[in-house]
């Protein structure tokens, strides 16, 4: 027999370690297509739904609340009315913030559904860098209001009266039927923003 002879196929230990890998990934596997299967039946049934409109609610609330005082006349002033506000905001739910930027809320009613959609745009105009539709409802109802200095709800921002204060004290969402779907209360104080410099131009 020649000692350079060659082995064909494998040997024991081979065989074994093959089929405990193989076994291991099986059991990882079965136990995603267990999870999914389980993700699955809960969007199926809608017991994630009321977790996901409330984020949506959190979203909204959280970027009303860190409106700032922009420089009035120019794109950064907080501009409200009974189904648009918009302005700087501090606080968004982005991956990865990069300071105040602008966010829009509007309320939009399509006759051929008979809905009013409730969405949320983040970033300047000409590159928007998340627009998410938040909540639906039935019919053409729906609006903003604008709480004042004065404790009165106001239904434009802002006032136009002489030295009136930049950003409301609160605002609040009424949704389907008029019900009052959340109120947000400002936390930045009414000093101007500073002028915004983008962050392409720095040196």
């Amino acid at each position: 027999m020649s000692a350079g002879r060659h082995q064909h196929g494998l040997t024991l230990l081979e065989t074994l370690v093959t089929l405990v890998i193989a076994a291991m990934v099986a059991t990882l596997m079965a136990e995603g297509l267990f999870q999914l299967g389980q993700l699955e039946r809960r969007l199926g049934t809608g017991q994630l739904q009321p977790r996901l409109e409330r984020l949506h609610v959190l979203w909204m609330q959280q970027s009303l609340e860190g409106l700032r005082a922009g420089e009035p006349g120019t794109a950064d002033e907080v501009l409200g009315g009974p189904r648009k506000v918009q302005g700087i905001s501090s606080l968004l739910p982005v991956v990865e913030p990069a300071g105040p930027m602008p966010v829009t809320l509007s309320m939009t009613y399509s006759q051929s559904t008979d809905q009013t959609e409730l969405t949320m745009d983040v970033g300047p105009v000409e590159k928007r860098m998340q627009t998410a539709v938040l909540a639906r409802w039935k019919g053409n109802a729906g609006h903003f209001s604008y709480l004042d200095q004065s404790g009165a709800w106001q239904s434009e921002w802002p006032l136009k009266v002489p030295n009136a204060q930049l950003i409301p004290r609160a605002i609040a969402v009424h949704g389907d039927a008029e019900a009052v779907l959340f109120v947000a209360a400002m936390q930045a104080s009414s000093e101007r923003l500073g002028k915004r410099i983008e962050l392409s131009k720095l040196p």
